[in-house]
């Protein structure tokens, strides 16, 4: 008991040296904010106050005329000019509306990947080198709140991998052996990935140049005519889809009956 007492009396001095300390951190501070309020509140009433009723005295008349006037003056100068101002507004938000598609267009002709981008892609080469690599269009959810990743396209001596950096990384391992009978649908402007059977990723979005150079790399014949999904097949799978009264969730379904023709 006796113990519990002198612990007690300890915490109660240091409580109390810790007041002590605060008052004497806080009182000059706060006597100096009240000489300074002081100090401001007689120069308003010694020098400020006067000169404010003084000003008051003379302009306040002079004001209370002429705000009709003045009023009237402000409806009819918005009246002519709210309109252009208006319009002018409206042509200015457009302008910088199509500076920016642009601009962005312009920074996304030379993506860069990033170091997490980077480590992904050289952990799923497997030490192989890189022959191509493009960003295309299509896009994944990798675990973030409020925005997907666009997916990455490298093509190696033996593999396709597509892979997209997030908290979920995406990464799609494909031989190109899967590839021989992949085509590219010009309407849609989609590279379907046939017959990659266990992919999560089959079609990707990226513009027919990119598309004809990956398939010059992985088709094993020469007809390139046969490398693209005409309209008139489309169209057909289309109607097909219809008259069934199903609906094509992926368009790798239609490269599957397409390359099955």
């Amino acid at each position: 008991m006796d113990k519990f007492i002198e612990i007690l009396k300890e915490l109660l001095e240091l409580v109390r040296r810790l007041a002590v300390g605060l008052y004497d951190m806080t009182v000059p501070l706060v006597r100096a904010a009240w000489r300074a309020g002081c100090k401001a509140w007689q120069f308003t009433a010694t020098y400020a106050g006067p000169t404010a009723r003084r000003a008051w005295t003379i302009l306040g008349p002079i004001l209370k005329k002429l705000s009709i006037p003045l009023a009237w003056a402000g409806v009819w100068i918005w009246h002519f000019i709210g309109p252009s101002t208006k319009a002018a507004g409206k042509w200015l938000w457009k302008g910088l509306c199509v500076f920016g598609r642009w601009l962005g267009r312009l920074l996304s002709l030379t993506p860069v990947l990033s170091t997490r981008e980077k480590a992904l892609m050289m952990e799923g080469l497997k030490g192989e080198e890189a022959a191509w690599l493009v960003r295309t269009r299509t896009k994944v959810d990798v675990g973030l709140w409020f925005r997907r990743r666009k997916v990455w396209c490298c093509l190696a001596r033996q593999r396709l991998l597509l892979f997209a950096q997030g908290k979920t990384p995406v990464v799609c391992d494909i031989p190109v052996e899967q590839l021989r009978k992949t085509r590219y649908n010009h309407i849609t402007g989609e590279l379907i990935l046939s017959p990659a059977e266990g992919v999560r990723v089959r079609c990707l979005r990226m513009p027919p140049l990119d598309a004809f150079e990956l398939l010059s790399q992985v088709r094993d014949d020469d007809d390139v005519d046969s490398w693209s999904i005409s309209l008139d097949e489309h169209l057909d799978e289309i109607e097909r889809a219809e008259d069934g009264g199903a609906v094509l969730r992926t368009m790798g379904e239609m490269g599957d009956v397409a390359t099955a023709k």
